[in-house]
C-alpha cells in the first residue's frame, strides 16, 4: 500500500517540476520579447533624438549662430539631420534592432 502511495507522490512531484519548468521557460520567453521591444523603442528614440536636439539648438533665439548667415545653412542642417538618421538606421538594422 505504501508503495502505491509513494509512486503517486513521485508522479505528482514529477508533474509539479514539469509545470515549474514550463512556467520558467514561459517567463524567459516573455523577458526575451520585452527586451526586443525595449531595443526597438530605444532605437526609434535615438532616431528622433538627433533631429530634436539640432532643432532645439536652432530654435533658440541667438543671433550668433554662424550657420544662420550661410545661404545654404538650412538645407545643410536638414541634410546633416537626415544623414545622421540614415547612419543610425543602418547600424540599428545591421544590429537587428529595427
Amino acid at each position: 500500500m505504501y508503495d502505491h502511495l509513494l509512486r503517486i507522490v513521485k508522479t505528482i512531484e514529477g508533474r509539479r517540476e514539469m509545470i515549474v519548468t514550463a512556467i520558467q521557460v514561459n517567463l524567459g520567453l516573455i523577458a526575451l520579447a520585452e527586451s526586443e521591444v525595449t531595443k526597438r523603442l530605444g532605437s526609434f528614440a535615438a532616431l528622433f533624438a538627433v533631429p530634436t536636439m539640432i532643432a532645439g539648438i536652432y530654435g533658440m533665439n541667438f543671433h550668433d549662430i554662424p550657420e544662420l548667415q550661410l545661404p545654404y545653412g538650412y538645407p545643410i542642417c536638414i541634410g546633416v539631420m537626415f544623414l545622421v538618421d540614415l547612419v543610425l538606421c543602418y547600424h540599428f538594422r545591421k544590429a537587428g534592432w529595427l
